[in-house]
This record gives structure tokens, sequence and C-alpha cells, in this order.
């Protein structure tokens, strides 16, 4: 009689995951870069919002070169001139000629450039159709809802036009008129335009900044420097910082710019710096405590638009100009940067070096963390969240085996034996039955 030993073998089952990052370990905190001033007066008054200002070349006894949504004015901070008779509405920027004779003034609702002499105080009809918005090159260009416009750095008879609405950098040849488009794509509704050396700083759409560069060969190419197309109020590199409506950008130094990210009547002011890669606060100092630069801070005029010239930084505001002076780079202002930290697979809690040095274990959740930094009260957030899969690999499988075996031998059995516990570290269970 045949004796039948049944035997179950199942395999285990394995699990494989394919982690993005197993662990992260708190980043080296790093200061952001501050620009501040302890010296702030009021320069001159305005009917209202000013929307650009420039050095005025033209005219040596004034100071500044400034618009609102109507007119154009001059002001040497006492004497205040209106340079131009007829009123336009929804000026958002202009240039003087490399002449300085003229001004090429953005009238963006009427989609045109008009051109201002400082002789006649009269404008002149420049490019585009003003009243009729398009797209169209050539002699008879037409534009949609023009933003700012600022000259060649190369050639200081060719503008440049940021053409919000067309998505676009339109070329102009202020003697020929002749208008051409430098670029149409990978760039959403620019707005103000700031030269960085060669290179054309440009916002889009208020909410990130990209670089324009020109190739030896005439290619142009446009990449993303700080900021993205999700708004946000966030500091640090400028791949993590967010901006929600930057309404202006000016050059402070080599590598360094300020912005006003202005939105919802509160207008904050943000260092660009282009050494360190960071966007970092401007402050105004009291003694030795900052006021951060927004209405809920030290400064609650709603600055709109800058311009920095001879070592002071002019802003404009809803009603008046402001003179920053005596500024420098402070010590790093809340220099703790936000921190994430992974749980690995199967921990409930895992331990997290704070910027102090102490090691606390966290669970998953967020935290707001408080440390001085000088006289500041400062806060960072750490995050504690599960390790991020991005595969999951899951085999299993089992398998029902018959074996005979003849007489009361039961050798083939011990060998059989033998076998699967040399596998054992594969196998999760064995069931054996005897028939």
């Amino acid at each position: 009689m045949l004796n039948q030993w049944y035997f179950k073998v199942i395999l285990l089952t394995i699990t494989s995951c394919v982690k993005a990052e197993e662990y992260i370990s708190p980043p080296e905190w790093r200061g952001l870069s501050t620009m501040s001033y302890d010296d702030i007066s009021s320069f001159v008054r305005t009917p209202s919002i000013i929307t650009h200002m420039e050095s005025d070349r033209f005219n040596r006894t004034s100071i500044l070169l400034y618009s609102t949504k109507n007119f154009l004015y001059s002001s040497d901070g006492c004497v205040t001139d209106t340079i131009v008779l007829d009123a336009v509405n929804s000026i958002t920027g202009f240039t003087q000629s490399a002449s300085l004779r003229y001004v090429f003034v953005v009238v963006q609702e009427l989609h045109c450039v008009k051109l201002l002499s400082r002789h006649e105080k009269h404008y002149q009809s420049f490019v585009g159709k003003c009243g009729s918005a398009g797209f169209q090159d050539g002699e008879h260009a037409l534009f949609n809802r023009p933003y700012a416009a600022v000259l060649d750095a190369k050639d200081r008879d060719k503008l440049i036009i940021s053409d919000t609405h067309n998505h676009a950098l339109r070329y102009v040849d202020t003697t020929t008129k002749m208008t051409s488009t430098i670029i149409r794509s990978d760039i959403r509704h620019p707005q103000s335009l700031c030269w960085h050396d060669m290179q054309l700083l440009v916002v889009n759409k208020g909410r990130y900044i990209s670089l324009v560069s020109w190739a030896y060969n005439g290619s142009v190419s446009n990449n993303v420097l700080a900021g993205s197309k999700t708004a946000g109020d966030t500091f640090g590199r400028f791949s993590d910082a967010r901006f929600r409506a930057i309404s202006d950008i000016a050059k402070l130094g080599d590598d360094a710019y300020i912005v006003v990210d202005y939105q919802d009547d509160v207008g904050k002011m943000k260092l660009i710096d282009m050494s360190k890669q960071v966007v970092g606060h401007v402050c105004i100092y009291e003694g030795y405590s900052c006021k951060r630069t927004t209405t809920t801070g030290g400064f609650p005029y709603g600055p709109r638009s800058l311009l920095n010239l001879e070592g002071k930084l002019y802003v404009g505001a809803y009603s008046r100009i402001f003179a920053f002076s005596q500024s420098q780079y402070y010590p790093p202002l809340c220099p703790y940067e936000n921190m994430t930290v992974y749980l690995k697979p199967g921990q409930k809690e895992t331990k997290v070096e704070l910027v102090d040095g102490n090691i606390i274990s966290l669970p998953e959740g967020s935290y707001v963390m408080k440390k001085k930094a000088m006289s500041e009260m400062c806060t960072y957030t750490v995050n504690v969240t599960k390790t991020p899969l991005t595969k999951r690999i899951t085999f299993s499988a089992e398998y029902e085996v018959e074996c005979s075996l003849v007489g009361a031998d039961d050798y083939s059995k011990r060998v059989l034996e033998t076998v699967l516990n040399h596998q054992k570290n594969k196998l999760q269970s064995i069931v054996c039955e005897l028939g």
C-alpha cells in the first residue's frame, strides 16, 4: 500500500518599496540675505499711486521722473512739475530715449506706446494702434495690454516691451518703428523688466522671475529664476521662494535686486540675492529691532514701485514717494529654514535635530518651533511625514505538491525536508499531511 505525503509550500510574500528618499536628515540651516534701512523720509506727495520711477536725466535740477496712472511728473522733492499736458488712462511704465529728449510711455488699457516730447509736453503716437488690441509685427504693430519698456542694453536705439496678454517680449526699432517678436514661448504675462548685465529679468504674471538670455548665434532662451506659477509668500532658495503679485523690480547692486510683492492692499519688499540664489528680507530698523516691510510690520503705506538711485531707495506708494537711506547688509534675520524629516517604514517616531542642537523624538505631524535670532523671535516648521513610495511591488504565490513515498522507507521524505530547510528563508510556512 502506498503512503502518500502531501505538503504545501507557500512562498514568502515579498513587498519591495522603492523610496524617493528613505530619510532626509535636517538640512544645515543657512542665513537669508537681508537688506535693511534705518532712515526713511517722505520725498514728495502725489495725487495717486506711483506706477513707475526713473532718474530724470533730462532736467538736471530734478531728481525723479515718475508716473501715476494718468500723468508724468518731474520733482526734486520740493518743486514738482507736470511734464505732460495730456491726460491718459492706465500708464503702467515708461523709459527715456537715448537722446533724453523723449519718453516712451506705455499705456496699457489703450494697447499702445506713446511718445512724449520733453520740450513740447505733448504726446504723439509711436507704436501700436491705440484703442485696438491684437498681435502683429512690422510697421503696423499691434499689442495687447503692454506693461513696461526698457532700452536694449546693447543698442540704445532699440526698445524692448513686455506685451502682457500676448505673452511676448517685443522689439521695436525707435528710428523706423519696425516691431518684431523676441520670444513668445515659455513666458506668461510678462510685466516688469530689469537688466542683469546683458540678461533681462522678467516678472511673469507677478508670481515668478525669469531670466532671458541671448546666445552668440542670436537664439533666445527664457528660464525660471525665482518663484513658480503657484502663488505664495515664501522666502529662501530661489526654487523654494514664492511670490503673490510682484508689481516692480529694481536693481540694488551687481548681484542684488529688490521687488515689491503686492496683493490685496498689502505690499512687501523682498531682496533678490543673485550671488546666494536666495530671496531675503527687507527691513526697517528701529534701534536693534527689525520691522519687516509689510502693512502689518514697519511700512504701512502699500509700496508699489521702486528705484535705487545714488545710495537711496525710492519707494512709490499710494499718495507719496518715500526715500530710504543708510542701507546695508545686516546679519541674517531669522536664518532658520523649515525642515522635513521622513519616517522609515514601520516607524512611529523619528529623532529630529533642531537648530539649537537639541534632539527630540516626534511622531508624524507638523510642528512650529521658535528660536530667537538677535532681537527677533523667529519661527520655523518641522514636518514629519511618511516616506514617499514611488513604486510598490508585491509577489505572492502558493504551490501544492503531491509526493508518493514507496513502502515504509521515508528516506525520500528526509531528503526533501533537508532541501526545504536550506530554503526556509524564502518560505513562509510548510504544511505537511500524511495520508
